[in-house]
């Protein structure tokens, strides 16, 4: 029984560490570099990607269900972090006001 929480625990920290780290790299990322900048940034996003990938193939879980669970989370974070890097161009915070 102990080692069943122990596994839940697990994959628990595991899935938010996939949800968390790639936002949390690329953040690091853009604060560093002050402004999206398209080819390296897209380099940035695709090394954060590749991190939370790492998470979720370390689930223990069917090799299935990780391909599964890749195929879904890739497109996802890929596509809410290009809405993010979209609004962050289409907003600019250092536009001067009309």
């Amino acid at each position: 029984m102990d080692q069943v929480k122990k596994s839940c625990r697990r994959s628990a920290w595991l899935l938010v560490g996939a949800l968390l780290c790639p936002f949390a790299m690329e953040s690091v990322y853009l604060f560093f570099s002050r402004w999206w900048i398209w080819p390296r940034d897209y380099a940035g996003l695709g090394v954060s990607l590749l991190v939370g990938t790492l998470f979720v193939i370390a689930l223990p879980i069917t090799p299935r269900k990780r391909v599964l669970c890749l195929l879904i989370y890739v497109p996802a974070v890929a596509a809410y972090a290009y809405g993010v890097a979209f609004i962050a161009v289409v907003f600019p915070p250092y536009a001067p006001p009309a």
